[in-house]
């Protein structure tokens, strides 16, 4: 009498078992990569910020001023009125002075900014440092 071979249900379930690990591993890693980017998108968000206050700043012809609080940003006009209001994007995100004194970065008439220094951004665990340059007004931001 010949019997048929074929597959046990320990064998076919070992089998599905490496299969469905081996799908998964690359979605484990994702979550790492999505936030790296959305970090990323966010210090290039904040550096258009400023530099938003630094054209309203040179398309009106007053001193604009980019505040930063616990939990958003404001664009600022010189009579104190709000030109642009953003909130934190995460909950872990903060912005700090590094060598500015005060929570503000001002553009005079002309776009240059008013103090040169550096601002850190925190967010997804990663640090960014914004370093504002007078003379042409320039700012520019790395990890670091």
């Amino acid at each position: 009498m010949k019997h048929e071979r074929g597959y046990t249900l320990i064998e076919t379930l070992i089998t599905l078992s490496l299969l469905s690990i081996l799908t998964l591993l690359p979605l484990l890693g994702f979550q790492n990569i999505r936030e790296r980017h959305e970090a990323n998108y966010i210090a290039w968000q904040l550096k258009q910020d400023y530099m938003i206050a630094q054209h309203a700043a040179m398309s009106r012809g007053e001193m604009v001023s980019l505040r930063t609080s616990s939990n958003s940003y404001h664009i600022r006009l010189l009579n104190g009125s709000s030109y642009m209001h953003r909130s934190y994007a995460t909950s872990d995100m903060s912005i700090w002075p590094r060598t500015l004194t005060g929570n503000f970065v001002s553009f005079n008439k002309n776009g240059n900014p008013r103090y040169s220094g550096t601002v850190l951004l925190r967010t997804h665990n990663r640090e960014f440092l914004y370093v504002i340059h007078l003379g042409k007004g320039r700012i520019r931001y790395s990890e670091i």
